[in-house]
């Protein structure tokens, strides 16, 4: 039995998330127009997926052979992720003017090739079939001179090919191709198992299979129907590629409709997981597939190394970077941390202690002074506070060169403020959905787990960042996004409420309990949600689940949504005290003026009136020197403020 000679430990999963038979009759959740296929790519792109197998639908969700539909697809898809777009040959079955289903012509096969902007991969069917399905047979026509005529076309256009296998003798079909110099090794073969008129999908033709294929080769199990949970597993097992998706199957469970194509990623990405397999990101499965590059590069892609050898490095060692470097370190990543407090510099080295929502967790880290850094920065994750953030740069200013990029891990939004300095072509976005604070010197605690969340400050959807995404995920999941500042935004008004509890003097939960506290906590979003519109930007659900926009309701039914939001938020930082409280506690300055006065500064330029969060960093700053006190009897002055009625 031959397995994936290639790269046996990586998978490549691909996500066939529409297909040209079923619709939207058999399952609401399948994807059909250009917009809900985009969205369907990012999200399994997000879950694990690098490729993306695409047919369309044409306004009354029925196959089309339409370059314009597919074109509009395609431009949508990149400007949402990076993810590898793979075009299906056969196109689908297509109605004719009496509604009599057909298969596309080879013309309109053909056409596939003018298809702008190109998809990285394009397949060829390896032999002609009946295809039956349960409107009838189809005689679904692939000779060797059409193939041999579309892997020329695709040769001459540097476009990628997958070879559908439907039955035993495909493989011959296909090796023809290579004999003849039209096909190039290595191939890439998709097994297409259990389809009306093709091979049934069994462990034993699997094998077979498997069997006929030169070594060398990379190789796919698709299964279409009920056996796609078991073929998928066994393949995986054998070393396989695999395709999951609602082209394939519509049910998770026997009865259960899926809910969206990223759920079966995951699903296959669990799998993985249990069966040691390493999952292969976007641009390890570019090599893997011997892919040409189609993307344009531009100036946020070009020149920045890669891999697990990468240089890389954290500016400053508290909550959110020692805990960053510690899974990154444990990742086998090398790490050097730059930490100017001696003490706790001193115990990281030792060995910096994690407890919290994740375990328990020791690793001692390279932990230096600016001082001791030599050569050029590769990744720099910035992860100090945000009022040290000119400080920070200016220490490793001497070694940031033409490779040096920028993440911000920080609170409040600081990318601008860090591109006025190094240039926003090294910079890179990211919102921060997990929480962590410093217990002491050596000793850091997990408050919360979440996600990363990361994108160019251009909405550029650039290779750079699915390599960046390959580290953070060491750490936890991270998604990419083409908006990183309606994130940025999203998590500063969930910041300015935790800002508003601080004042408080209580912890996240008992200032989120009562509804008196909640009803002005919704009118302090309201006023970061109408300066985030006045600055231009369309806020993110904070986390994929807290909508910020839904505060600006005032109906009952809003206003109790707004309330269970508390209340899950309550529900997860319930028993921590807020930020600012702890940083005050510690004799730290706190992060207001960047996080609440961020708010308000951009509202006083754009004439957005901010009372509350106004009031709260001026009450704070009044508790840093002295002058006030947290209590919850400020919550009058904030009631105040949002009256009109300050003095």
């Amino acid at each position: 039995m031959k397995i994936n000679m290639i790269d046996p430990d990586k998978l490549i999963i691909t996500a066939a998330i529409t297909g040209g038979a079923h619709g939207k009759f058999a399952n609401e959740a399948l994807p059909q127009q250009p917009d809900e296929q985009a969205q369907a790519a990012y999200d399994c792109y997000n879950a694990g997926a690098a490729v993306v197998h695409l047919h369309v639908r044409d306004k009354r969700g029925l196959s089309t052979p339409d370059l314009n539909v597919y074109n509009e697809a395609i431009a949508k898809i990149r400007a949402k992720c990076p993810i590898i777009c793979q075009v299906g040959n056969g196109i689908g079955a297509v109605m004719d003017e009496n509604w009599v289903p057909r298969m596309a012509t080879q013309e309109e096969r053909m056409n596939l090739l003018n298809i702008e902007p190109k998809p990285e991969m394009l397949t060829i069917n390896a032999g002609t079939f009946t295809f039956v399905t349960n409107l009838g047979s189809i005689l679904f026509l692939n000779p060797p001179e059409f193939n041999e005529e579309f892997v020329t076309g695709c040769n001459e256009r540097s476009v990628g090919i997958e070879c559908e296998v439907y039955d035993v003798g495909h493989v011959a079909n296909t090796l023809n191709l290579v004999e003849k110099g039209v096909l190039k090794s290595p191939i890439h073969f998709s097994f297409v198992l259990g389809i009306g008129g093709g091979i049934s999908a069994t462990p034993e033709n699997l094998l077979r299979l498997v069997d006929e294929i030169p070594e060398g080769s990379s190789w796919q199990v698709i299964t279409i129907g009920k056996p796609h949970l078991p073929m998928t597993m066994l393949g995986m097992s054998m070393g396989a590629n695999i395709r999951t998706g609602m082209e394939d199957t519509i049910y998770y469970s026997k009865g259960e409709l899926v809910k969206s194509n990223a759920q079966l990623v995951e699903r296959v990405v669990r799998m993985a997981h249990e069966m040691g397999r390493e999952v292969a990101t976007v641009e390890e499965a570019k090599q893997m597939l011997h892919l040409p590059l189609i993307r344009e590069k531009n100036s946020r892609s070009a020149g920045f190394t890669k891999g697990k050898k990468m240089k890389l490095t954290i500016l400053g060692a508290g909550a959110i970077g020692g805990i960053c470097g510690a899974y990154l370190t444990r990742a086998g990543r090398e790490v050097t941390m730059v930490e100017p407090y001696k003490e706790h510099r001193e115990r990281i080295r030792e060995g910096v202690y994690i407890d919290g929502v994740r375990g328990e967790l020791t690793a001692p880290l390279n932990a230096v002074v600016a001082e001791e850094l030599t050569g050029s920065l590769g990744l720099v994750l910035l992860a100090v506070k945000s009022g040290k953030t000119l400080e920070a740069l200016e220490s490793v200013k001497p070694f940031i060169g033409s490779d040096t990029l920028i993440v911000s891990l920080q609170n409040g939004i600081n990318e601008d403020r860090i591109a006025s300095v190094v240039g926003p072509e090294r910079v890179i976005g990211c919102s921060i959905g997990w929480g962590a604070t410093s217990v002491g010197p050596g000793h850091l605690s997990q408050t919360s787990e979440g996600k990363f969340t990361i994108g160019e400050l251009n909405g550029e959807m650039t290779e750079r960042l699915d390599t960046v995404k390959g580290v953070l995920d060491d750490m936890t999941e991270t998604l990419l996004t083409p908006n990183i500042y309606g994130h940025l935004w999203s998590k500063l008004s969930m910041n300015c409420v935790i800002a508003g509890c601080a004042v408080l003097g209580l912890t996240v939960g008992e200032a989120l309990a009562p509804e008196r506290n909640k009803r002005l906590f919704i009118r302090l979003i309201r006023e970061v949600v109408r300066t985030a519109e006045a600055c231009g930007v369309t806020m993110e659900k904070y986390e994929g689940v807290v909508d910020p926009t839904v505060f600006k309701a005032t109906d009952k039914e809003g206003i109790e949504l707004c309330f269970q939001i508390f209340d899950m938020m309550a529900a997860v930082h319930g028993r921590v005290y807020p930020g600012p409280l702890q940083d005050i506690e510690k004799g730290i300055k706190t992060e207001v003026d960047y996080i609440t006065g961020h708010c308000v500064d951009r509202a006083n330029e754009n004439n957005v009136p901010a009372p509350i969060n106004a009031k709260v960093r001026e009450i704070i700053k009044k508790i840093e020197t002295g002058q006030a006190t947290p209590s919850p009897d400020n919550l009058a002055a904030l009631e105040a403020a949002a009256n009109g009625k300050d003095s």
